[in-house]
């Protein structure tokens, strides 16, 4: 049977497909970061350990805030990305569920804490 690349195709076991409705506007703006993703952040850690300074506290706490950046940084690019993506998650039959595309999260207060994000990541 061919694939109808109109048709939405169904996602992958285990992919992040955004939530159900009925969270509060912390808990969508949370998950609207993609905590799933910041996985791929934990790389940095790697530099203490084959740079042998696993032992090194100050080294330890460059590193951890290092990661923290990453992690805000990385969720304020998925914010203003869901914002201009929003018109076409509508559409998609899982993406529609995300706190953005369902309108449980407004433009204004997802682009005013990608903003705090990328601040405070800048500042740290």
């Amino acid at each position: 049977m061919a694939h109808n690349s109109l048709q939405p195709t169904p996602a992958a076991p285990g992919a992040d497909i955004g939530r159900v409705p009925g969270g509060s506007l912390v808990s969508d703006l949370f998950w609207s970061l993609r905590p799933r993703q910041w996985t791929k952040n934990l790389l940095v850690f790697a530099a203490l350990l084959f740079g042998q300074r696993l032992t090194d506290p100050d080294a330890v706490l460059r590193t951890a805030i290092t990661f923290v950046l990453f992690c805000g940084l990385s969720g304020a690019v998925y914010l203003v990305n869901d914002v201009a993506d929003r018109d076409a998650d509508r559409q998609h039959t899982y993406k529609v569920r995300r706190p953005i595309a369902s309108g449980r999260v407004s433009v204004r207060a997802a682009l005013v804490a990608a903003a705090a994000l990328t601040a405070g990541s800048l500042l740290l």
